[in-house]
C-alpha cells in the first residue's frame, strides 16, 4: 500500500512539473515580440527587426565595434537623456592591432591603416543606425564632423599595440534644441494626434492618418542649408525642412504611439533630370504587413494629399504613370558616398492598405 501511494505521489509530482514547464513555455511564447513582417498576411523575415541597430549582430570585428558604439549612444542620449561626451571601449578580442617601433611609436603601415579604416567604418555604421532609429535625438547636428579620437595601447618591448576604443571629444548640437524641449513638444503633438484618432475610430489606421496629416501641417518643404532642415526638430523650430525632416518627425511620432516605423533611404526616378536622393517611411499595420508612407510628397502647396499614404509596391499613385516600385529604389547603403553601411529593409506589401469600415 505504501508503495502504491509513493508511485502515485511521484506521478503527481512529475505531472505538476511538466504542467509548469508547459505553462512557462506558453507565457514566454506569448510575451515574445512578433517580428515585423510576420503574422497574419505577413511574410516571415526572421532576420529583420525594425531598429537598424539590431542588425549590428555577428562576430565580425567591424560589427562588434559598431554595436558597442551604438549601445553607448542609446545609453547616454536616449535612456539617460544626456548630451555628453563619452568614451567607448571595444570588446577584448575584437580590437584591431598594429605594430610599434622600438621607441614606442605606432608604425603607420598597412595594418595600422586597416585598423583605423575598420574603426571608421564601425563609427559610421553605428551613427547612421542611431540617427534613423532614434530621430528623437533631434538635437544632434553634423555628427560627421564630431571629434572622435581613437584610443590605443601599445608595448615597445613586444612591438605590438591595439586600438582600444573611441573618445568623443566634441559634439555638435542644434542651438535651442534640447532633449527635454523636443520630448515636451512631441508629447503635446501626441495628445493632439490621439484626439483626432479617437474621433476617427482610434484604429491604427486612424492614428497613422492623424500623424501623417500632422507632419504635413507642421512642415513646409524648404532647404535653407542649415542642419535643422534635416532634423525632426524642424517641425517645431522654424517649420521648414527637407525630406529627412519629414520622415524623421513621422517616425518620432510613430515611436511615441508604439507604431512600428522605419526611415527608408533611396533614390527617386521621376524627373527628367535624373534620380534624386530621398527619404520616406515604411509602417507596419495590424495585418502584419509593411506599407509606404511619404509625407514629403503628400505635402503640397494646395493642400495635404493621401496619394502616398500606406501604399504597396505595386500601387500606382494618382499623379504618376508607373507603379511606386518603378519610380524609387531603396539604397542598402545609407551613407551612399562612403559605401560603408548596408542594412536590410522590411519587405513592402504589394497592394495598398485597406482600412476596415467603421461599424
Amino acid at each position: 500500500m505504501k508503495t502504491m501511494v509513493r508511485i502515485k505521489t511521484d506521478i503527481h509530482r512529475r505531472l505538476v512539473f511538466f504542467l509548469r514547464v508547459a505553462l512557462l513555455a506558453l507565457i514566454i511564447t506569448a510575451a515574445a515580440p512578433v517580428l515585423p513582417g510576420t503574422g497574419a498576411g505577413g511574410t516571415a523575415q526572421a532576420a529583420y527587426r525594425y531598429r537598424y541597430g539590431s542588425q549590428l549582430s555577428g562576430n565580425t570585428m567591424t560589427k562588434t565595434m559598431a554595436r558597442r558604439i551604438y549601445s553607448a549612444l542609446v545609453k547616454h542620449y536616449i535612456r539617460e537623456k544626456k548630451v555628453v561626451c563619452f568614451q567607448v571601449s571595444f570588446k577584448a578580442g575584437y580590437r584591431p592591432g598594429f605594430h610599434v617601433d622600438r621607441w614606442g611609436y605606432p608604425i603607420k603601415d598597412q595594418a595600422y591603416q586597416k585598423g583605423k579604416e575598420l574603426i571608421n567604418k564601425a563609427y559610421y555604421m553605428a551613427m547612421k543606425a542611431f540617427e534613423y532609429d532614434y530621430p528623437q535625438a533631434a538635437w544632434m547636428a553634423d555628427w560627421d564632423s564630431w571629434d572622435a579620437e581613437i584610443l590605443s595601447l601599445w608595448n615597445a618591448d613586444t612591438g605590438k599595440g591595439v586600438f582600444t576604443g573611441l573618445s568623443f571629444k566634441n559634439i555638435y548640437y542644434l542651438r535651442g534644441v534640447t532633449v527635454g524641449s523636443f520630448n515636451a513638444k512631441t508629447a503635446g503633438s501626441v495628445r493632439t494626434i490621439r484626439k483626432k484618432a479617437r474621433r476617427a475610430g482610434n484604429s491604427r489606421y486612424a492614428k497613422v492618418v492623424a500623424i501623417h496629416d500632422y507632419v504635413c501641417r507642421k512642415l513646409t518643404y524648404y532647404d535653407s542649408g542649415e542642419d535643422i532642415c534635416s532634423s525632426a526638430a524642424a517641425g517645431y523650430w522654424g517649420g521648414y525642412g527637407v525630406c529627412t525632416a519629414y520622415a524623421k518627425l513621422f517616425k518620432a511620432l510613430c515611436d511615441r504611439m508604439n507604431i512600428p516605423c522605419v526611415c527608408v533611404v533611396g533614390k527617386v526616378y521621376k524627373s527628367s533630370s535624373g534620380p534624386g536622393n530621398h527619404m520616406w517611411n515604411y509602417v507596419k499595420m495590424e495585418d502584419g504587413n509593411w506599407y509606404l508612407v511619404d509625407t514629403t510628397w503628400d505635402d503640397q502647396s494646395w493642400g495635404i494629399m493621401h496619394d502616398y499614404l500606406l501604399i504597396g509596391s505595386r500601387t500606382r499613385p494618382k499623379h504618376e504613370t508607373r507603379i511606386i516600385s518603378a519610380t524609387r529604389k531603396r539604397s542598402a547603403n545609407m551613407l551612399v558616398e562612403r559605401g560603408y553601411v548596408k542594412y536590410r529593409y522590411p519587405t513592402l506589401h504589394k497592394t495598398a492598405y485597406r482600412p476596415k469600415r467603421r461599424r
